[in-house]
């Protein structure tokens, strides 16, 4: 008899970049509430019933920051992890939307704060491995270089 975890996949990764005087920037929100309480994080949320997962990320960036989002790409990655409690891994697809530096940001009750980090001091603030193996992705396939175009989704 064998056994399998399950995997699950009905949420998404979304990560808000500016260019500035400095260079890149990431913007990282601090959750509030729940088992991420005080945690840094990019933008996360779970699908709703009929959205595609790119739409996910259109309605969370906009729920979570005030945003609405003028381009979106796939980041050709899924982050994934182990839920211990339920057993389960969880597969996230990521995206990333570059977004102008005068964009206001309103955060909604998820967060208490925010603040836009260049890639290292954003780096260090994230405490979960795939999260720092998808932010080193965006940094090489991103910011150091104009992604494929065809992983624009608008």
């Amino acid at each position: 008899m064998s056994y399998s975890i399950p995997v699950q996949c009905s949420s998404i990764v979304l990560y808000l970049v500016r260019l500035d005087q400095e260079g890149h920037k990431v913007l990282l929100l601090r959750r509030k509430g729940g088992h991420l309480d005080k945690e840094w994080s990019h933008l996360a949320g779970g699908m709703e019933e009929g959205e595609s997962a790119w739409q996910t990320a259109l309605r969370e960036a906009h729920e979570e920051t005030g945003v609405i989002l003028s381009n979106l790409y796939t980041a050709d990655i899924c982050e994934q992890y182990y839920r211990q409690r339920k057993n389960l891994i969880t597969v996230a697809p990521v995206f990333v939307s570059y977004i102008d530096r005068d964009v206001i940001i309103t955060l909604n009750e998820e967060h208490y704060e925010y603040q836009w980090l260049d890639i290292e001091k954003a780096y260090a603030r994230l405490n979960y491995p795939c999260q720092r193996q998808s932010l080193r992705h965006i940094e090489k396939e991103f910011l150091q270089r104009q992604p494929v175009a065809a992983l624009r989704i608008i």
